[in-house]
């Protein structure tokens, strides 16, 4: 196979997927969809009809490309928990964020325990069910224009979400370990967890504060824009470096620029619109990635965990938006919109991986299995995900299809930067 250069690898994978999102959005389907599924396509390309797609450079730089795009969306999410905006609201989003989490966690829990017999497995898997990726629900929101509940419950839960499942895992992998024959400590398990959340605190609130008084002193978006895009790569790269979460990070740096800066909507906008390629690249990248020889090996697991998650969220948010007396329409549709599933699931079953392969060779391609699933299963709530955004602002409050690009938005930003 020729060796193609990995710039032009990235030029036509970008300009494919950008394509398909332009169709996709034409038809009044998510754009992210399309993006995804221009993945899928060129890897059945590569795959077969020039050769074996498993050579594409593209693939080596997945995690990098996750986690920069990943920072860049906790930003995004973080920016909407205004304290001001949600003050009177916090309790009855934490109990809905809880309500779902559990209702996804017990019914893929029940579910795989089930069919594999190993509560441990049971108990991994309904911890990765707990998370919800930010990515796409953030831009399929942004695409139509959602705000009110909906819009403030789904951001509220997708932060939760992460310490959720982090908090879960500290506790169900060292059971894992323990069941296979390591010689896994609870405590330490649980200390690392409270370690990664408690270094992405510090390392977010340390960047959001250092950014504000940044950009106190500069007027130029120009110079803005490339401060914030600098400490992005820095909090990402830091948070990796420490082995703290990078999404959670940058979720800290949004939070704190909304409630503290009144530059926030402006910064976040610029940041929002200039992220837009490592967005398309993201989505590519997952499709790209998608096994279909795994789908055929593990079908009945992955047919459990995509049902039983979306049982469980579906009825978790109805449940606890009853009990909140969250809007009739908000209740009865909240659960489509957190499906989405990608980056701190691959995360904690990449982890999985590593603290069940130094056990046993047996232990290992347990750990194996797991990470493979777990992919396939991002790949498939990733198409079906968007999909159930759609649904639920539909229901909610109507579709009202901008385009995840805005020419205002840009023209105001070109505007900044030739006249300021």
């Amino acid at each position: 196979m020729v060796s193609i250069p990995i710039l032009m690898e990235i030029g036509i994978i970008l300009m494919i997927a950008y394509l398909f999102g332009e169709i996709f959005q034409k038809k009044d389907i998510p754009v992210i969809l399309g993006f995804l599924i221009s993945g899928v396509v060129i890897k059945l390309v590569f795959t077969y009809v020039v050769g074996d797609g498993s050579e594409l450079n593209f693939l080596k730089i997945l995690n990098e490309v996750t986690n920069l795009t990943l920072g860049f969306i906790g930003i995004e999410v973080g920016a909407e928990l205004n304290y001001r905006k949600l003050k009177g609201k916090l309790t009855k989003m934490f109990i809905l964020a809880v309500f779902q989490a559990m209702g996804a966690f017990l019914f893929v829990t029940l579910g795989v325990w089930w069919w594999t017999h190993q509560l441990y497995l049971g108990l991994i898997f309904g911890t990765f069910a707990t998370a919800t990726a930010p990515a796409a629900t953030v831009k399929v929101l942004k695409q139509y224009e959602a705000s009110g509940a909906l819009k403030e419950y789904t951001m509220f839960i997708l932060f939760v979400d992460d310490i959720i499942a982090l908090v879960f895992a500290s506790f169900v992998i060292p059971y894992g370990e323990s069941v296979l024959g390591g010689h896994a400590s609870f405590l330490f398990s649980m200390l690392e967890g409270v370690r990664e959340i408690f270094f992405s605190i510090i390392i977010g609130a340390s960047l959001a504060f250092f950014l504000i008084f940044l950009i106190r002193h500069m007027n130029h978006p120009v110079e803005q824009l490339e401060v914030i895009v600098i400490l992005v790569f820095l909090g990402v790269g830091f948070s990796e470096f420490v082995k703290a979460s990078p999404i959670l990070t940058m979720m800290i740096v949004g939070i704190i620029l909304t409630n503290y800066c009144t530059c926030n909507t402006r910064i976040v906008k610029y940041a929002e619109k200039f992220s837009m390629p490592l967005v398309i690249a993201f989505f590519a990248l997952i499709g790209l990635n998608f096994d279909f020889t795994s789908v055929a090996a593990a079908q009945f697991l992955i047919v459990i965990y995509v049902t039983g998650t979306f049982i469980g969220k579906y009825l978790g948010a109805f449940a606890g938006g009853t009990i909140i007396g969250a809007p009739k329409k908000v209740r009865n549709n909240m659960g489509f919109a957190l499906l989405n599933q990608a980056g701190v699931a691959l995360g904690i079953a990449t982890y999985v991986l590593e603290r069940f392969e130094v056990i046993s060779e047996e232990a290992a391609l347990i750990g194996f299995m797991v990470l493979t699933t777990i992919t396939t299963t991002t790949i498939i709530l990733q198409i079906i995900g968007p999909l159930g955004v759609r649904i639920a602002i539909k229901r909610t409050e109507g579709l009202n299809d901008s385009g995840i690009k805005e020419e205002d938005d840009y023209e105001l930003i070109l505007t900044d930067f030739m006249f300021e």
